[in-house]
């Protein structure tokens, strides 16, 4: 929601400019239009152009600079775009104090404002604002004027008007509040639709679209750190599956799942890229270091004794390399990796061999 915000502040920044611009040719087509006759543009610019300009112009480069810190918070800078929104109103009302009724009218719009944001505390705040600032002009003008005249329905009326600004800015709270939390759901549902998606439904480890995906990124995101991959097979799958079944191999393939992610944590990605084919990520390890952790693995793997196969223990071969090239690719580090585990095979299984 925060990046929604940012951009909503930025497209406001952009508004407000126009509207600052706006306010200055409205009072210079104003004066052309029915004051020329009463009075000179020196003595109208001062209070009714340069005047708001000065103020309006400064208080938005301000705003510009507070959107732009690094160091205030979101809420601050989302209640900096209707504080300047007031401050605009109070300077063009001030300046118009003796059409009153008609201009302060525009306190309606940092109310309504306030309610895109979603914070109730913030669009009460800024009610509560609103109303003071009104009755201040109000009375400002009362006493300049000896009285307000006939004005006094008119400001009673906008103050009514700000209350239903207040309601309806409430209601469009509550539909902002409820789109987001659709929002952050459909967010959620996709972000666990992502996750079951790159995750291998058996054993739960990442499938093999998401082993080259992470294998890419991980490579990518290295820099000078030292990443190594391990490859996988359990020996003579075959006849395990050809002698006890496809549901006792399934269990075989299920107890290494759970080693893998015991000796890996959070910090490496085991990886099932095929039937009896594992591969395990280590970013920040070396290859030997990698080795290392494999074999631990492959030590308690070969101890296991499955009541179908009391016997002897079932092992697995594995090849570990170390990315050691800038230029390296996903494929190529993994090429390498097989390499290494054909070696493992070819020297008797049930072992691990490293490369650099």
């Amino acid at each position: 929601m925060g990046e929604r915000y940012q951009k909503l502040r930025r497209q406001f920044v952009v508004c407000m400019l126009f509207l600052v611009v706006g306010i200055a040719v409205v009072e210079v087509l104003f004066f052309f239009l029915v004051h020329r006759r009463e009075t000179s543009w020196t003595t109208y610019s001062e209070l009714y152009f340069w005047l708001p300009l000065l103020f309006n112009g400064g208080g938005w480069i301000a705003l510009y600079f507070v959107l732009d810190s690094p160091n205030i918070s979101d809420r601050w800078k989302n209640f900096a775009t209707i504080f300047y929104l007031g401050f605009l109103c109070t300077t063009v009302s001030a300046v118009h104090f003796r059409q009153v009724p008609a201009v302060v009218g525009c306190y309606h719009a940092p109310v309504i404002w306030s309610a895109i944001y979603g914070d109730e505390k913030l669009s009460r705040w800024t009610h509560a604002i609103s109303q003071i600032a009104l009755a201040i002009l109000c009375a400002f003008y009362s006493w300049l004027n000896g009285g307000m005249g006939n004005n006094e329905i008119g400001i009673v009326a906008i103050m009514f008007t700000l209350v239903i600004s207040r309601l309806l800015a409430t209601m469009l709270m509550r539909f902002v509040r409820e789109k987001d939390e659709m929002i952050q759901l459909h967010e959620q549902d996709n972000e666990s639709l992502g996750k079951r998606l790159m995750r291998e439904p058996m054993t739960g480890l990442y499938n093999h679209s998401a082993f080259y995906s992470l294998l890419e990124k991980k490579i990518r995101e290295r820099g000078d750190a030292p990443l190594s991959l391990a490859i996988v097979d359990i020996d003579n799958f075959k006849s395990v599956n050809d002698t006890y079944g496809h549901e006792n191999g399934d269990k075989v393939i299920l107890y290494l799942a759970e080693l893998l992610k015991k000796h890996c944590g959070e910090r490496f990605f085991p990886c099932r890229y095929g039937g009896e084919e594992f591969a395990v990520i280590f970013p920040g390890l070396k290859g030997k270091e990698a080795r290392g952790v494999m074999e631990e693995i492959l030590a308690e793997f070969r101890t296991k004794e499955f009541e179908w196969n009391s016997g002897s223990g079932i092992t697995f071969s594995c090849g570990v390399f170390q990315h050691n090239e800038v230029n390296m690719t996903a494929t190529e580090l993994f090429q390498i990796a097989d390499q290494m585990l054909y070696k493992a095979k070819q020297g008797g299984k049930n072992c691990c061999v490293s490369g650099l």
